[in-house]
């Protein structure tokens, strides 16, 4: 029997040099149940009309990015979020979420590499043998598409595609960097670290009684790079940034999404709200995954119960 024909896996031909050409090749070969998925994902995504006239086009050197946009949107529009398109086609942003006072918060997804140099994110074998030095270059990752996203927004505004007045959702997927999975018991996630400046939390142990426990967090103002500047990571605890409304975070590709565990779409979702938006989003207003908010001087988490498989 002849497969059937895929409108995502359409290209055949020689190999790209695009890095984004090695995961769609691996799954146009390799992941037929996965591509399956992506199919119906694709068809939803047509039918909320938010796709680029060239994302067909695109697709096979920019897989991961545009699974994730795809997906995301998909997610989104299941939970009844109404998402609107970038009013001129392939500009601007990828999409928005319409507010019901009128206003908008648009979202940009990405899905960064693994970096070059020294300051790549290095992982043999995916085993966690450099925990310090993997955080750091990870977290010089998001950073370095956060500032990105942040430019293009600016982009936008100056070329009318969206409002002076509007928000902005930078979606980043962990899909290309090894070990974005990895959190350590008690810490909260790296990318809840970037955004308002935290290091790791120290033991602190009574010499009276021997009892031991984990302190709050120390300061991180900043990652330092291997030439030995500085890019500083307390971006939610200054006003410096109100277009951002918050950062959405996901581990995981399509090949490992959550309903392949037995959990609901958008169980891994981290989004971490910045207190100093000009459009903020309530809490609780994503149907599933994690929040991360500012209460009282203090970062609250807001985790949603496990809903059963359907």
């Amino acid at each position: 029997m002849s497969p059937k024909p895929s409108e995502l896996f359409h290209y055949t031909g020689p190999d790209l040099e695009e890095p984004g050409y090695t995961t769609y090749k691996h799954l146009r070969d390799d992941c037929e149940l996965d591509c399956e998925y992506l199919e119906e994902c694709w068809t939803k995504f047509k039918q909320l009309g938010l796709a680029d006239p060239d994302f067909l086009a695109r697709f096979p050197a920019e897989c991961p990015e545009r699974i994730w946009e795809m997906r995301l949107a998909c997610i989104l529009a299941g939970w009844g979020i109404d998402l609107v398109p970038s009013p001129r086609r392939g500009a601007g942003m990828d999409y928005g979420i319409r507010l019901k006072e009128g206003r908008t918060v648009w979202v940009e997804a990405t899905a960064p590499r693994s970096g070059e140099g020294a300051d790549q994110v290095w992982a043999p074998n995916d085993t966690l043998l450099f925990g310090a030095e993997i955080e750091r270059t990870t977290g010089l990752r998001y950073l370095n598409s956060i500032a990105k996203k942040r430019e293009q927004f600016e982009r936008a505004i100056q070329a009318q595609l969206v409002a002076p007045n509007d928000g902005l959702i930078i979606a980043i997927s962990g899909v290309q960097i090894p070990l974005t999975d990895h959190q350590t018991p008690g810490e909260a996630p790296l990318i809840v670290k970037v955004l308002f400046g935290l290091g790791d939390s120290p033991f602190l142990v009574d010499l009276h009684s021997g009892r031991s426990r984990r302190g709050p967090p120390m300061p991180r103002p900043s990652f330092r790079k291997s030439r030995g500047s500085n890019v500083p990571s307390r971006l939610f605890l200054t006003p410096d940034a109100g277009e951002v409304t918050g950062v959405l975070f996901d581990p995981y590709g399509p090949k490992n999404r959550p309903e392949t565990r037995g959990c609901v779409a958008g169980h891994d979702f981290i989004f971490v709200h910045n207190p100093h938006a000009r459009v903020p989003l309530n809490i609780g207003q994503f149907g599933e995954g994690q929040e991360f908010f500012i209460r009282l001087d203090s970062i609250q988490q807001c985790a949603r119960a496990e809903k059963a498989p359907t």
